[in-house]
């Protein structure tokens, strides 16, 4: 049989570009499992970190509960730290509210951030200490006349858990006497008691 040299090379070429797409397949395919593998190993590491944050949160939680006696569930020391939120949240406010007496000379009729933050200046980091763990802003009562009277009227629940009252003349507004400041907490400890309140340091 006659070899054809055109016949040949035609094969050739054919032979050659089934070896190409061969090839592109090949790679491809490599290609697509590894980004499978890599999107396999990032969620797998995401979830692990989480769950290793979690883990942590629960020892760190629950020494600190057994330290005090009591015995601690998961769900327990979940609550443990959104009171410790809202006791953090409450620190922070009374601090603000006697940093304020300072410059003004009297406690404000209400603690909003535009008062206790004077500057302006308004963000997520700021609004957040003004609202309790589901986002439920603080109670701001109407300024009574006594302490006595503001400890009675300061009592916060479970849907809006923080709460200031005023007190000193009826209608103060830049110069109240003083204030409770107060948080619910449903799980007490010895540390955030329920309630948890914070009174001005100095009447004026």
């Amino acid at each position: 049989m006659k070899f054809n040299r055109k016949n040949g090379f035609s094969v050739a070429i054919i032979m050659l570009l089934i070896a190409l797409i061969g090839l592109v397949i090949f790679l491809g395919l490599r290609i697509i499992s590894h980004n499978k593998n890599s999107d396999i190993s990032v969620n797998t590491t995401e979830s692990q970190k989480n769950s290793d944050v979690y883990d942590y949160a629960q020892k760190i939680c629950q020494a600190k509960q057994e330290a005090a006696g009591v015995q601690s569930t998961y769900e327990e020391c979940v609550n443990y730290h959104v009171n410790s939120k809202r006791g953090l949240a409450i620190n922070n406010l009374y601090s603000l509210l006697e940093k304020y007496r300072i410059l003004n000379k009297g406690y404000p009729s209400e603690a909003r951030i535009n008062v206790l933050y004077p500057d302006g200046v308004v963000n997520v980091a700021r609004s957040s200490e003004f609202k309790d763990p589901f986002g439920n802003e603080i109670v701001n009562k109407p300024a009574v006349s006594t302490l006595a009277e503001a400890r009675e009227i300061a009592v916060p629940n479970s849907n809006n858990n923080f709460m200031y009252v005023p007190y000193g003349d009826p209608g103060c507004e830049t110069n109240c006497e003083g204030f409770v400041l107060v948080s619910y907490m449903d799980l007490p400890s010895p540390v955030f008691k329920n309630l948890y309140i914070k009174e001005s340091l100095s009447p004026q």
